[in-house]
């Protein structure tokens, strides 16, 4: 899986937040990538997703940052306001090259923030999105509150495992 979006929309800090609970509010951007092993205990068993957080920033956007992709089952695009939904363009349009058959979900990150939390129902956020040809649902996520910190990944479970009735097992929570 690769997190992927513009820098300073909240990718590291939401990886962060899967791992160890904890909301952190000071930040060393991301150089090049990290890789991390995010586990989930289901009613389905135990599922691994293995988790490519690739920095934002444009200037390291060559064709080298391609190989964080390959063979990715999906992405997840991170956004938190308008601008950063139309750089997410240059992102999809290179995972798609090189995962062409590969899901792509949208987080709309930092929705506890007011101004962040109306333009999802904005008429130039659906342009943007129609745009770049996304038809996926938007999630709405935040990490400082912990809302719906979960559910691109049951998503994601659901659609790769082919069910609707997957969902984290609240005895073995992360």
């Amino acid at each position: 899986m690769g997190l992927i979006g513009a820098s300073g929309t909240g990718k590291t800090t939401y990886i962060n937040r899967m791992l160890t609970k904890r909301f952190k509010t000071n930040h060393i951007p991301t150089l090049g990538m990290d890789l991390h092993s995010l586990v989930f205990y289901t009613n389905k068993g135990k599922i691994i997703f293995n988790v490519w957080d690739c920095d934002g920033k444009e200037e390291f956007m060559g064709y080298e940052t391609d190989i964080y992709y390959i063979r990715s089952d999906a992405a997840i695009v991170f956004v938190d306001s308008l601008q950063s939904l139309q750089k997410a363009k240059r992102f999809v349009t290179k995972f798609r090259r090189v995962c062409e058959s590969s899901h792509i979900y949208i987080v709309l990150h930092k929705v506890d923030e007011e101004d962040i939390a109306n333009i999802y129902s904005t008429k130039q956020f659906k342009d943007i999105l129609n745009s770049i040809n996304m038809t996926a649902a938007v999630i709405k996520v935040s990490s400082k509150s912990n809302f719906n910190i979960e559910e691109p990944w049951l998503l994601i479970a659901r659609n790769m495992l082919g069910g609707d009735t997957i969902f984290v097992n609240p005895l073995r929570r992360l």
